[in-house]
């Protein structure tokens, strides 16, 4: 853990909004995190055919994009074959032409706006930018949605967030946000957990972080699987 934890254990309470319980859960971290599996592809996730191929060119050529069916390669795997990906933001849509090994990096900048960051799912589940075509399973069928976050404004809050045994990071937090809102800035940074940990008391998810942390504090980010809770 970084250098502001004093070791590398961490008792810390649950309390529940709805009794007085208070539950003890114990963090421990022996090694770093280990990396997260991929998931399988499913036949679902297969690259598209020929004929679909065929089709996509077709349907891009009748709607008038701009699109070049040359480049929309035959045979599978191909690294400059180009797919179809129509992302939808609320009531609209808009086609972007991208390779299995481009990231989402371009859609993200294309409806991203000072104070006011957006999310992207993908078949309901949240993706970072930084991941390609690829790497989300993309079928050329399912469409990616874009969904814009409130709008925030205010002092920002500064954290010092414990990732794992060795490494802390330090991240600005709108006092106006949620803990809840803190993971997605995390997973954007490439970090993910379930919990977030003050001082031995697991934070909740729906209360403000003005309510909760201060400047310079220092937070545990834990995963499920970390904790055991006592008795």
């Amino acid at each position: 853990m970084g250098e502001e934890s004093s070791d590398e254990i961490v008792l810390a309470e649950r309390v529940e909004n709805d009794s007085s319980e208070i539950s003890m859960v114990e963090v421990v971290r022996t090694s770093q995190r280990p990396a997260r599996k991929k998931r399988k592809r499913s036949a679902q996730t297969a690259l598209p055919s020929k004929c679909r191929k065929r089709r996509e060119v077709e349907k891009a050529s009748d709607a008038g994009e701009n699109f070049n069916p040359e480049r929309f390669v035959d045979g599978s795997c191909s690294e400059g074959e180009l797919f179809r990906v129509v992302v939808v933001d609320q009531d609209s849509r808009k086609t972007f032409h991208l390779r299995r090994t481009d990231t989402l990096e371009s859609i993200y900048k294309a409806y991203y706006k000072a104070n006011s960051p957006v999310k992207m799912k993908y078949k309901s589940v949240p993706v970072s930018r930084h991941l390609t075509l690829e790497e989300i399973g993309f079928d050329g069928d399912s469409c990616i949605t874009v969904h814009r976050q409130r709008r925030i404004s205010g002092v920002g809050i500064g954290l010092k967030i414990n990732i794992d045994y060795a490494k802390t990071i330090e991240i600005d937090v709108c006092k106006e946000l949620t803990v809840g809102d803190i993971f997605p800035k995390l997973e954007e940074m490439g970090f993910r957990g379930d919990l977030l940990v003050k001082n031995g008391v697991v934070l909740d998810h729906v209360m403000d972080v003005k309510d909760v942390v201060c400047t310079g504090d220092v937070i545990d980010l834990v995963s499920k699987d970390e904790i055991e809770y006592k008795i």
